[in-house]
């Protein structure tokens, strides 16, 4: 089975200017949520594509269209992954300090490599804070299932946390390198992401 990591590299465009993350008035929206990507024929032999898409985000971080500038050239691949990819969502891009409706002009650098699955629960916390609170519960002898149904701000609340058998790395790399060290039954300090902090525990062995 083949997979695909993703590497994004991005620009804003707003209006008729292009921004870039060294400008001081915008702040770029940052990916918090993605879909896997659909697997390709078996007949392509590739480590690595790049597709150039412009993603159209609106005030609350969510994709209201996408437009590939420089696909594939795999139609069937092409279409499937736009479906996936109008899925994603992002933090809100902000423009002098107010969410805005932009053009985020995307680089998607895509590698394929074989799927490490691990048996993973979470707890989302919407700021450090809670998630600081979280943990020294935990530490505590709070119990990590009972915890996440009643503060998980994420929809696995109502699976205890519970996210099954989980590729890792459909993650972010950040995100993906911190649940490689987890041993069976660990979990993690909290883990930024976008605009939530997320603590994972692990349980069962890596496949």
């Amino acid at each position: 089975m083949k997979l695909f990591i993703l590497l994004l590299c991005c620009s804003l465009i707003v209006g008729c200017s292009t921004y870039r993350e060294q400008d001081e008035s915008i702040v770029l929206p940052e990916l918090i949520e993605q879909s896997a990507l659909p697997a390709i024929p078996s007949t392509v032999i590739a480590e690595q594509f790049r597709v150039h898409a412009n993603l159209f985000i609106d005030e609350t971080g969510r994709v209201t269209n996408v437009n590939f500038t420089q696909p594939t050239g795999i139609e069937s691949w092409d279409s499937l992954a736009k479906e996936s990819i109008a899925g994603w969502r992002y933090t809100p891009a902000l423009v002098k300090g107010r969410p805005s409706k932009v053009c985020l002009k995307q680089c998607i650098i895509v590698d394929v490599v074989q799927p490490v699955y691990l048996d993973l629960y979470e707890i989302v916390c919407a700021s450090l804070e809670d998630a600081n609170k979280i943990i020294e519960t935990l530490n505590n002898g709070g119990d990590f299932k009972a915890l996440a149904s009643a503060y998980s701000t994420a929809n696995s609340r109502n699976n205890k946390g519970y996210l099954g058998r989980t590729n890792i790395n459909l993650y972010p790399s950040d995100i993906r390198e911190k649940l490689q060290l987890l041993k069976e039954n660990q979990y993690s300090q909290p883990i930024k992401s976008g605009d939530r902090y997320f603590i994972f525990k692990r349980d069962g062995l890596m496949i």
